[in-house]
């Protein structure tokens, strides 16, 4: 098996590990320490709270209906994690570096570190933020019929 399965494959149980492990120690932190003094420290964390709920609500959502169409907010499909497509990828791939962020910035915090990761974590998260909320502003505003990636589906007779 290949280590790069193991690190960054999206299915891969090290990623729901190190996502478990750091929302669980984040809060452990903020509940023993309380929010920093400073207002950058504060801010930092209610941002990072914010867009890692935001990536991990819309990594549970379905996008798109059955046939392939976009909707708003389809009923919830059950979907194989192999099957995944368009937006739903974009967010499950999203949820692979935010996990090990989460990971990184909650030790630094447990072990009373600099805050210096959580503000670097964090303004990289602003950054993801952006290519979401224009990918969710481009989803919602698409009225066309086709299918999601049909255009790059492979023919069976090939």
């Amino acid at each position: 098996m290949k280590i790069s399965k193991v690190l960054f494959s999206r299915n891969a149980l090290l990623v729901k590990i190190a996502e478990v492990l750091g929302v669980s120690l984040f809060i452990i932190a903020i509940v023993r320490d309380g929010l920093p003094n400073t207002t950058l420290g504060k801010s930092a964390i209610i941002v990072y709270a914010l867009l890692y709920l935001s990536i991990r609500i819309a990594a549970s959502l379905s996008w798109y209906n059955e046939d392939g169409t976009n909707h708003i907010f389809p009923p919830r499909i059950k979907r194989d994690v192999h099957t995944l497509r368009g937006i739903e990828l974009h967010f499950r791939k999203a949820l692979i570096p935010t996990s090990y962020m989460t990971l990184f910035s909650a030790c630094f915090l447990i072990f009373r570190a600099s805050p210096n990761w959580l503000y670097v974590t964090s303004f990289l998260l602003l950054i993801v933020a952006h290519v979401n909320f224009i990918l969710l502003y481009l989803h919602i505003k698409d009225q066309e019929g086709t299918p999601v990636n049909l255009f790059t589906k492979i023919p069976p007779n090939s």
